[in-house]
């Protein structure tokens, strides 16, 4: 700034063309050199906050891939933990619905008896016997069926939780290895900033 106002009063003062001349030049080259100077401090320090900004940026999207994981595996955990419960709650369901057999045997038994025993029949032998034995031989096998049936849903609420468990352990093992690619990538991109 000086040296373009010493290049006016210069014109002003009569110093001559020449002087002038040189003047301006000087304060040209000056004023050149000092925009080349903050230009290039301005493109640096605008780089360095867009390097900056980038690996922020990355940093914050690879903790939101690991929270991600993270919920999707306390997510698929609890629903492993509610499975398990649930193979409980049908084994006591099958219980109760065995005892509900028995109970229906034994009142059926008790009803036969009874008929048999106040038409002067033989319960020891004969059709009373054979009449208990056949509904004794249908409340084991109502009971088999039932057992079996229950231990299949239990297995495959088991089955679920094992599965439910896996998908966890994968989806905090993948929130983490899309956290180690997003700050790779990143990484990248600021290197190739740089050249």
């Amino acid at each position: 700034m000086e040296a373009a106002f010493s290049a006016l009063m210069g014109l002003f003062s009569g110093g001559g063309a020449a002087a002038a001349g040189t003047a301006a030049a000087g304060a040209a080259g000056a004023t050149g050199a000092a925009s080349a100077a903050a230009g290039a401090a301005s493109g640096f320090s605008g780089l360095a906050a867009l390097k900056t900004g980038t690996a922020l940026l990355s940093g914050i999207s690879a903790l939101g891939q690991i929270g991600m994981g993270n919920a999707q595996a306390e997510i698929a955990n609890a629903q492993a933990d509610e499975a398990i419960l649930q193979a409980g709650q049908e084994n006591l369901d099958a219980k109760q619905r065995q005892n509900r057999i028995r109970r229906e045997m034994a009142s059926i038994l008790g009803e036969t008896k009874n008929k048999y025993a106040a038409a002067g029949v033989d319960l020891t032998g004969g059709i009373a016997e054979g009449q208990a034995q056949r509904t004794a031989q249908d409340a084991a096998s109502q009971i088999s069926i039932d057992r079996r049936d229950s231990e299949f849903i239990q297995a495959q609420y088991r089955a679920r939780a094992r599965n439910l468990r896996r998908q966890g352990s994968m989806a905090r093992a993948g929130g983490l290895l899309n956290a180690v690619g997003t700050v790779a990538n990143s990484a990248m991109s600021i290197r190739q900033l740089g050249d």
